[in-house]
């Protein structure tokens, strides 16, 4: 049996963070968003969306990491 990969890109957050995460769902016009008991999670698998719409996000707007 052949195995494919699948790419996703994945946001989880607590629940209470909903009304943010369909905003950002708004914003980003790409993915899906799952429920949980305790949590909210974004999730994009195209491959296309990720690569055309995700990084380029990140690219414009990197990450800040602190100490």
């Amino acid at each position: 049996m052949p195995y494919y990969p699948r790419p996703s890109f994945v946001l989880t957050q607590n629940i209470r963070e909903k009304q943010m995460m369909i905003e950002l769902l708004k914003y980003i016009g790409v993915g899906k968003l799952y429920y949980s008991r305790n949590e909210i999670n974004l999730v994009v698998r195209s491959l296309d969306e990720i690569t055309k719409v995700i990084l380029p996000h990140f690219d414009a707007f990197p990450l800040l990491i602190f100490p």
